[in-house]
Protein backbone atom coordinates (compact mmCIF):
# COMPACT_ATOMS: atom_id res chain seq x y z
CA UNK A 1 0.00 0.00 0.00
CA UNK A 2 1.51 3.65 -1.18
CA UNK A 3 2.14 6.11 1.57
CA UNK A 4 -1.05 8.31 0.38
CA UNK A 5 -3.33 4.97 0.65
CA UNK A 6 -1.69 4.46 4.12
CA UNK A 7 -2.69 7.52 5.43
CA UNK A 8 -6.61 7.73 4.15
CA UNK A 9 -6.91 4.46 5.18
CA UNK A 10 -5.92 5.80 8.69
CA UNK A 11 -7.97 8.94 8.40
CA UNK A 12 -10.86 6.75 7.66
CA UNK A 13 -10.46 4.59 10.81
CA UNK A 14 -9.85 7.18 13.28
CA UNK A 15 -12.85 9.19 11.75
CA UNK A 16 -14.67 5.71 12.22
CA UNK A 17 -13.77 5.00 15.29
CA UNK A 18 -14.45 8.66 16.95
CA UNK A 19 -17.88 8.46 15.41
CA UNK A 20 -18.64 5.16 16.53
CA UNK A 21 -17.45 6.60 19.87
CA UNK A 22 -19.66 9.82 20.15
CA UNK A 23 -22.87 9.42 22.15
CA UNK A 24 -26.00 10.46 23.50
CA UNK A 25 -24.99 13.26 26.68
CA UNK A 26 -26.41 12.04 30.30
CA UNK A 27 -29.16 14.10 32.06
CA UNK A 28 -29.13 14.75 35.34
CA UNK A 29 -32.11 15.73 37.28
CA UNK A 30 -32.76 17.20 40.70
CA UNK A 31 -35.57 16.93 43.27
CA UNK A 32 -35.58 20.59 45.18
CA UNK A 33 -36.90 22.55 47.64
CA UNK A 34 -40.08 24.42 45.96
CA UNK A 35 -41.95 25.55 49.35
CA UNK A 36 -41.62 29.39 49.20
CA UNK A 37 -40.02 30.76 52.60
CA UNK A 38 -42.56 31.75 54.75
CA UNK A 39 -42.12 35.27 56.30
CA UNK A 40 -44.26 34.61 59.20
CA UNK A 41 -42.35 31.23 59.90
CA UNK A 42 -39.40 31.39 62.35
CA UNK A 43 -38.34 28.82 65.01
CA UNK A 44 -35.52 28.18 66.79
CA UNK A 45 -35.76 24.33 66.60
CA UNK A 46 -33.45 21.80 64.71
CA UNK A 47 -34.13 19.12 62.70
CA UNK A 48 -32.39 16.52 60.66
CA UNK A 49 -34.17 13.98 57.83
CA UNK A 50 -32.57 10.76 58.12
CA UNK A 51 -31.54 8.04 55.51
CA UNK A 52 -34.54 7.94 53.50
CA UNK A 53 -35.92 4.09 52.50
CA UNK A 54 -37.01 3.79 49.05
CA UNK A 55 -37.86 0.75 47.42
CA UNK A 56 -35.94 -1.18 45.76
CA UNK A 57 -36.66 -0.85 41.74
CA UNK A 58 -36.24 2.62 42.00
CA UNK A 59 -32.69 2.97 44.36
CA UNK A 60 -30.58 3.91 41.17
CA UNK A 61 -29.09 6.74 39.76
CA UNK A 62 -31.23 6.13 36.33
CA UNK A 63 -34.82 7.35 36.09
CA UNK A 64 -37.07 4.64 36.54
CA UNK A 65 -40.19 5.22 34.30
CA UNK A 66 -43.52 3.52 33.96
CA UNK A 67 -46.08 1.32 36.61
CA UNK A 68 -46.26 -2.12 35.78
CA UNK A 69 -43.92 -2.38 32.91
CA UNK A 70 -40.98 -0.14 33.26
CA UNK A 71 -38.34 1.51 31.93
CA UNK A 72 -35.34 2.09 33.09
CA UNK A 73 -34.02 5.76 31.19
CA UNK A 74 -30.35 5.13 31.08
CA UNK A 75 -29.32 8.26 30.35
CA UNK A 76 -31.84 10.44 32.38
CA UNK A 77 -30.25 10.21 36.00
CA UNK A 78 -30.80 11.46 39.19
CA UNK A 79 -27.73 14.18 40.29
CA UNK A 80 -27.20 12.03 43.33
CA UNK A 81 -28.65 8.71 44.71
CA UNK A 82 -32.18 9.14 44.80
CA UNK A 83 -32.84 8.38 48.84
CA UNK A 84 -30.31 11.65 49.35
CA UNK A 85 -32.27 13.56 46.44
CA UNK A 86 -35.63 12.97 48.94
CA UNK A 87 -34.34 14.07 52.11
CA UNK A 88 -32.74 16.74 50.80
CA UNK A 89 -35.67 17.77 48.76
CA UNK A 90 -37.85 17.21 52.34
CA UNK A 91 -35.45 18.92 54.52
CA UNK A 92 -35.11 22.09 52.07
CA UNK A 93 -39.01 22.06 52.65
CA UNK A 94 -38.98 21.70 56.05
CA UNK A 95 -36.36 24.76 56.78
CA UNK A 96 -38.89 27.20 54.52
CA UNK A 97 -42.11 25.91 56.41
CA UNK A 98 -40.62 26.04 59.59
CA UNK A 99 -38.41 29.03 59.02
CA UNK A 100 -35.59 27.20 60.92
CA UNK A 101 -32.43 27.27 59.72
CA UNK A 102 -30.95 24.43 61.33
CA UNK A 103 -32.46 21.54 59.24
CA UNK A 104 -30.29 18.99 57.68
CA UNK A 105 -30.35 15.79 55.99
CA UNK A 106 -29.05 12.79 55.77
CA UNK A 107 -25.73 12.42 55.21
CA UNK A 108 -24.75 15.72 55.41
CA UNK A 109 -25.69 16.32 59.07
CA UNK A 110 -24.36 19.25 60.02
CA UNK A 111 -26.83 19.81 62.91
CA UNK A 112 -25.28 18.39 66.44
CA UNK A 113 -27.70 16.81 68.48
CA UNK A 114 -31.02 17.85 66.83
CA UNK A 115 -34.38 18.50 68.77
CA UNK A 116 -36.10 16.39 66.01
CA UNK A 117 -35.48 13.43 63.76
CA UNK A 118 -37.62 12.85 60.96
CA UNK A 119 -38.22 9.29 59.17
CA UNK A 120 -39.42 8.39 55.87
CA UNK A 121 -40.48 5.27 53.97
CA UNK A 122 -41.19 5.50 50.21
CA UNK A 123 -43.30 2.63 49.40
CA UNK A 124 -43.77 3.62 46.29
CA UNK A 125 -41.95 6.26 44.09
CA UNK A 126 -43.62 6.17 40.32
CA UNK A 127 -42.91 8.24 37.66
CA UNK A 128 -45.29 8.36 34.32
CA UNK A 129 -44.38 10.91 31.94
CA UNK A 130 -47.29 13.32 30.84
CA UNK A 131 -49.68 10.96 33.27
CA UNK A 132 -48.48 11.66 36.97
CA UNK A 133 -45.78 11.42 39.46
CA UNK A 134 -46.99 8.98 42.56
CA UNK A 135 -45.52 8.68 45.33
CA UNK A 136 -46.83 6.59 48.95
CA UNK A 137 -45.17 8.05 51.81
CA UNK A 138 -44.66 7.22 55.62
CA UNK A 139 -43.36 9.43 57.91
CA UNK A 140 -42.57 9.85 61.33
CA UNK A 141 -41.14 12.61 64.06
CA UNK A 142 -39.32 11.58 66.86
CA UNK A 143 -37.40 13.15 69.56
CA UNK A 144 -33.88 12.78 70.81
CA UNK A 145 -34.35 9.50 72.55
CA UNK A 146 -36.06 8.12 69.18
CA UNK A 147 -39.78 8.84 70.59
CA UNK A 148 -42.46 8.88 67.72
CA UNK A 149 -44.46 11.89 68.73
CA UNK A 150 -46.28 12.16 65.10
CA UNK A 151 -47.20 10.17 62.20
CA UNK A 152 -48.65 9.70 58.85
CA UNK A 153 -48.83 8.19 55.64
CA UNK A 154 -50.37 8.74 52.77
CA UNK A 155 -50.81 9.23 49.15
CA UNK A 156 -49.46 12.31 46.97
CA UNK A 157 -49.97 12.38 43.14
CA UNK A 158 -49.07 15.08 41.01
CA UNK A 159 -49.68 15.72 37.38
CA UNK A 160 -46.66 17.20 35.38
CA UNK A 161 -47.82 20.25 33.07
CA UNK A 162 -46.29 18.61 29.91
CA UNK A 163 -44.52 14.84 28.31
CA UNK A 164 -40.92 16.11 29.48
CA UNK A 165 -38.77 14.22 32.17
CA UNK A 166 -38.42 18.12 33.53
CA UNK A 167 -42.06 18.55 34.39
CA UNK A 168 -42.47 14.88 36.01
CA UNK A 169 -39.55 15.85 38.29
CA UNK A 170 -41.05 18.96 39.06
CA UNK A 171 -44.53 16.52 39.45
CA UNK A 172 -42.34 14.84 42.12
CA UNK A 173 -41.15 18.46 43.75
CA UNK A 174 -44.66 19.15 44.29
CA UNK A 175 -45.48 15.58 46.45
CA UNK A 176 -42.48 16.03 48.45
CA UNK A 177 -43.36 19.80 49.35
CA UNK A 178 -46.82 18.44 50.25
CA UNK A 179 -45.23 15.72 52.30
CA UNK A 180 -42.71 18.63 53.93
CA UNK A 181 -45.85 20.81 54.33
CA UNK A 182 -47.83 18.00 56.45
CA UNK A 183 -44.60 16.87 58.90
CA UNK A 184 -44.47 21.09 59.23
CA UNK A 185 -48.17 20.84 60.18
CA UNK A 186 -47.28 18.02 63.02
CA UNK A 187 -44.05 19.77 64.20
CA UNK A 188 -45.95 22.81 65.36
CA UNK A 189 -48.55 21.38 66.50
CA UNK A 190 -46.25 19.79 68.73
CA UNK A 191 -44.57 23.23 69.80
CA UNK A 192 -48.32 24.08 71.29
Amino acid sequence: MSGSKAWWALLAAVCFGLAGCSSTPVRFYSLDGVTPARADAHSEISVVVAQVGIPPRVDRRQLVLGVGEVKIAELEQWVAPLREEIGHAVALNLSHLLGAEQVAAWPQNLVADAALSVHLDVARFDSQPGVGAMDEISWSVRDRQGKPLASGRKNYQSVPANVSLAALVAAHNQNLAAVAEDIAQAVVALKQ
